[in-house]
């Protein structure tokens, strides 16, 4: 059995302006998205809704691991930023928490 995902680029929309805006990152010049409409806009709730949050990755099949730098909770929606993976070299990184990439952001 053979699986297709489709990623369709485009401009990023408001709701990635309005992340990028948050987390203190550049705004990509394309973006693009296997998921739900919807995985755009939640992902601006709150962090500390982690009940919703938490929820909302479950229903919808992203991840719901600990931070690698702070040890909270986050989901595959809230992705935000990456820090070098010291495991496997150059070119491999780790996903962290929006939080943590808001801390690392330059000044």
């Amino acid at each position: 059995m053979t699986t297709r995902i489709a990623i369709h680029l485009r401009h990023p929309g408001l709701a990635e302006r309005l992340w990028c805006r948050r987390l203190g990152t550049p705004l990509p010049l394309h973006t693009g998205s296997t998921g739900p409409w919807h995985e755009d806009w939640v992902r601006l709730l709150p962090q500390h809704w982690r009940r919703l949050h938490r929820a909302y990755a479950a229903t919808f099949g992203f991840f719901w691991l600990p931070c690698m730098l702070c040890d909270v909770p986050y989901g595959g929606h809230q992705w935000a930023g990456s820090i070098p993976d010291p495991t496997k070299g150059p070119g491999h990184n780790i996903g962290i928490c929006p939080r943590c990439t808001q801390g690392r952001r330059a000044p």
